[in-house]
């Protein structure tokens, strides 16, 4: 149901109309979790494949894609955003991003357009992926971009 969707997350009244049918209900008002595994049935009865090996260092989303690749990246999650959400980037940077350390082979990135920003908002932009390291430059997308 996601991080927005979580009655108690901070975004929740400005995002439940988002939230999908299922997440909105009684089930999950008041803090109850995503379904458990024996609920959702047997969509995942085979175990899953081992993890390709690293074979280089730790990759960025700034890093090219034969950098990710080396460095054993078989998963890398987009999160669309847009150049005003410092703080819902933030907010995701604090909860369940910070679990991708702890995960071998999955990258977050925080996908940003260039197209249309004017130099104070590239600026800020550039100064966060320069802290962070996780802003993947969409360089066609435009703030009309929906």
């Amino acid at each position: 149901c996601g991080w927005s969707c979580d009655p108690s997350g901070p975004y929740y009244e400005q995002d439940k109309h988002l939230c999908p049918k299922a997440c909105r209900s009684e089930r999950f008002a008041g803090g109850s979790s995503l379904p458990s595994r024996s609920e959702i049935g047997g969509v995942c009865s085979e175990p899953p494949p081992p993890l390709p090996p690293r074979s280089g260092g730790a990759a960025s989303c700034s890093s090219g894609e034969a950098a990710i690749t080396a460095a054993g990246v078989w998963m890398l999650i987009g999160v669309q955003t847009g150049p005003a959400h410092l703080p819902r980037r933030d907010g995701v940077r604090a909860s369940w991003k910070r679990f991708e350390a702890e995960t071998d082979g999955v990258l977050v990135c925080f996908l940003v357009g260039r197209g249309g920003l004017g130099p104070s908002a590239l600026a800020a932009l550039e100064a966060e992926e320069a802290e962070h390291g996780d802003i993947l430059w969409l360089p066609s997308a435009t703030l009309d971009a929906r």
